[in-house]
């Protein structure tokens, strides 16, 4: 079935590439970006929100635990989760109605 790699969190198909090489698929992330900054959101591909948060929660806990973190530290983290919540709400009306129709009719047409 799949290999060890490709069921890692950070496998990136060749397919995918493949598809977003496309001049639609480029012009489908571009009209996805424009859609996120007018949320007041500024985002290149889906994929930059899941680092930009990972990154900004590591930023904040270093290693520890919940229960380890300052008072200060929890309002950021909270002040994260909420901010979280607005892109994937965000997220969702750019994302179904302008990327995934134009990326679901490459897949179809390129991958069959």
């Amino acid at each position: 079935f799949f290999s060890e790699g490709e069921t890692s969190t950070t496998y990136f198909n060749p397919a995918d590439a493949y598809v977003l090489q496309d001049p639609r698929a480029v012009e489908a992330l571009t009209a996805w970006s424009a859609c996120m900054a007018d949320a007041g959101f500024v985002y290149r591909h889906p994929d930059d929100i899941d680092f930009d948060l990972q990154a900004r929660y590591d930023s904040i806990t270093q290693d520890r635990s919940i229960k380890e973190l300052t008072a200060g530290e929890l309002d950021s983290l909270h002040e994260l989760q909420d901010e979280e919540r607005a892109v994937v709400a965000a997220n969702h009306p750019c994302e179904s109605s302008i990327l995934e129709p134009v990326l679901d009719r490459i897949e179809d047409e390129l991958l069959g």
